[in-house]
This record gives C-alpha cells, structure tokens and sequence, in this order.
C-alpha cells in the first residue's frame, strides 16, 4: 500500500504525528484508573489509563502512574472540572489515594473486585503450586495439579457441565467437577484454601452495599485465623481497603462500577504495542492508542509544525572504509 502511494513509512509516521495529535476528552463523573507497563527501560516504564466507565472510551493517558505524574497531568485542568469527577475505580495501589485525596477529594474512591480475585487466587494458585512439587512429575497428583490447574482458579459456578471424557492418565470417563473434587482431596490445605476463595466469590457476587460491612468483617476474621500464611496477609490487605471494597458495592443507573471496561482495553492495546513491537516514544504511542481505540477520536484542528520525535545520542566518530 505505501508503494502504491509512493510513500516511506517515516513519511506516514510524520504525517501522524503532525495532524494525529489527540485532544484529552473531558472528565466524566465516574472514570476507571488502571496502570499499564509499556516499555522496558526509560524513566517512566508504566502508563495510566483513565477511561470513562459510561462510553467506555480513553479520556487521556498519562505518562507514569507516580505522584509526580499525577501532579504535572492536573495542573493543566480546570479545579471544575476535577470537582465533575464524582467516582473513582482503582486496582489496589496507594497512590490513587493520595490522587483522590488530593485532585478528587469530592469523590468516592471504589477498589475494584476484578484485582481483589486477583490477589486471592494468586495466593491459591500458589498454595496449589507447592503441593505439586511434593509429588513426582509421572505421578496423577503432579498431573491433575498442573493440567487442570485452571478448575480451581475459576468460580465454581462458572464451571461448565461438561459430557464426561475418557482420560488416559485416571482409565476412566470423568467431567470437570469429578476432576475438581479429586484434585481437592489430595491436599486438606488446599481444600481449605479453595474454600476461602469461594466465600469470598460469594461475598462479591451476592453482597449488597446494606450487607457488604458485615459480611466483609465475617471474611476477613476467617482469612486472620486461617493458618493459612497467605490468606493472613490478605486479610490485613482487606482491612486497608475496607472502606474501598464496601464502596465499590454502590449502583449508579442499576450497574456496579468496576475495572472491567478498562481491562478490556488493556488487552488491545498489548496486541497494538505488540504488532508495533513496542514503542519508545510516549507522545506518539498515546497518540496511537486513543486515535485507534476511541469511537469518536477527535484530533486536534490545527497541525504542529515541531516534531515530537525524540531527540536521540549523538553518533560518534567513525574511520570510513577504502
């Protein structure tokens, strides 16, 4: 195609950078904050997406996730329109507390459930990893445990019933709730750390902000007296975001706010950092993904004369060859 248009691809790439620069959209009342790691080396290796939970489109991207990042970004916006922010979805990282406290304090900070599951299955998943090594790797308690590790980590409701298939390990027809409840039975630690896992699925799933305090308090006196290492950690996990947790139980329009729209585009932008193979230029990759993943990407009317190519070492001296 660039050779049917006789063009190189710097020449694209100026022509982008020159009339493809985006307007940042207006923030919404309820916007979705998640950080994502993008390059490997430079001073700010993760980026921040803040997404408007509603459109489920990008309102900007900030270069870091770090107070200092946060603080450069709002200096540029009108203390108005930071005061329409009037709720806040967050992944469990300390500084979006201080962002809130300090940019939204009108607003109520939500700690999202999608990375609350996260952190408890990959105490699980961990539990069930250390189990696996005590065993031979010909054994079926090796095999079950790394095959089918996938059936403990999921809801046990979201469980398919699947037709019983013939498995040459076991000599027998089994389905995946056979397979869990034996995979369960080789280790009561195990057992014990699944359990856990699934009272608190159930809290998520069925808790109302009228029963999320109580019901939250009951789980986390479980995961204090467990005597399970990695579930005390996280009930002390739990108590910090309490509060957080609890909110995040709210309904606006009849929908629970949480992460989910903002992980969605995280996964396509890994597969457009991906075909890319990567970027080194934040004003240009911020540029990309908006202009690509926004229904109704608006880039600025007017073209910038400066380029926003980086300017890179200067090459060293060289003895040209006969």
């Amino acid at each position: 195609m660039l050779d049917f248009f006789n063009t190189s691809p710097t020449k694209v790439v100026e022509i982008f950078d020159k009339y493809g620069q985006m307007r940042r959209q207006p923030l919404p009342e309820i916007i979705c904050i998640d950080e994502k790691h993008w390059r490997h080396k430079g001073q700010n290796r993760y980026m921040c997406v803040i997404l408007n939970f509603k459109t489920m489109e990008i309102v900007d991207i900030i270069d870091g996730r770090t107070k200092k990042a946060w603080s450069s970004y709002t200096q540029i916006i009108d203390k108005k329109e930071l005061a329409k922010v009037k709720y806040i979805s967050i992944d469990m990282y300390e500084t979006y507390r201080f962002v809130r406290n300090q940019y939204f304090p009108g607003a109520v900070l939500l700690c999202d459930s999608f990375h609350v599951i996260k952190n408890i299955n990959k105490v699980l998943d961990d539990i069930r990893i250390k189990v696996g090594k005590r065993y031979q790797k010909d054994s079926t308690e090796y095999y079950l445990l790394k095959k089918f590790h996938f059936l403990i980590l999921k809801n046990y409701n979201d469980i398919p019933f699947n037709k019983a298939r013939y498995n040459k390990k076991l000599k027998r027809y089994i389905d995946y709730h056979q397979l869990l409840e034996i995979i369960l039975s080789i280790d009561k630690k195990l057992t014990e750390a699944y359990n856990l896992k699934e009272q608190y699925i159930a809290f998520n799933h069925y808790a109302t902000s009228e029963t999320c305090r109580e019901w939250l308090s009951r789980i986390i006196q479980e995961y204090a007296t467990s005597g399970i290492t990695g579930f005390i950690s996280l009930s002390g996990t739990l108590i910090n975001w309490f509060d957080e947790i609890c909110a995040s139980f709210d309904s606006v329009d009849g929908r629970r706010i949480s992460n989910g729209p903002v992980e969605g585009i995280n996964s396509r932008i890994d597969k457009i950092l991906s075909n890319a193979c990567g970027y080194q230029n934040f004003a240009r990759m911020r540029n990309r993904l908006m202009y690509s993943l926004n229904k109704s990407s608006n880039p600025s009317s007017y073209a910038i004369d400066e380029t926003i190519k980086r300017e890179g070492k200067k090459r060293g001296s060289y003895k040209k060859k006969n």
